[in-house]
């Protein structure tokens, strides 16, 4: 939301029964269902097509070579993603699915890391956040 110039977001109106909202910042603020965090550092990401897709990209200003990456596909059947990492090292990736359905309980995505990029495949209108560390 940074690249958009949104400082912050906020819903005054949400409850328990607004599943989605919740899954929906949780993609953001408790990704694993554990307390982990979307970066605070944005990373210009690019490739992306408006019509089927959105990602976002940050690093931790805490160190650790963390970054964080949300993902959406906007399609009615599963699309295919691979993110390039430029120069960030990594060594190890996970993936957490937002369930609308259980938004404090993210299930896994499995994600391939590659030479310079992680891939990954989100289902139909799929929302994800992936870790590489």
């Amino acid at each position: 939301f940074g690249r958009l110039g949104v400082f912050a977001g906020a819903n005054w109106g949400m409850d328990v029964k607004h599943k989605a909202e919740l899954a929906a910042f949780n993609v953001f603020l408790d990704f694993d269902g554990k307390g982990s965090q979307f970066g605070d550092l944005a990373v210009t990401t690019k490739g992306e097509s408006a019509a089927s897709q959105a990602v976002f990209a940050a690093l931790d200003s805490m160190g650790g070579n963390r970054m964080t990456i949300v993902a959406v596909n906007k399609l009615d059947h599963p699309q295919a993603f691979t993110v390039g990492l430029g120069k960030h090292k990594s060594k190890s990736a996970r993936g957490f699915l937002a369930q609308y359905t259980a938004p404090k309980n993210p299930g896994t995505l499995p994600v391939r890391l590659g030479k310079g990029e992680v891939s990954f495949t989100l289902p139909a209108y799929g929302v994800a956040t992936i870790e590489v560390r």
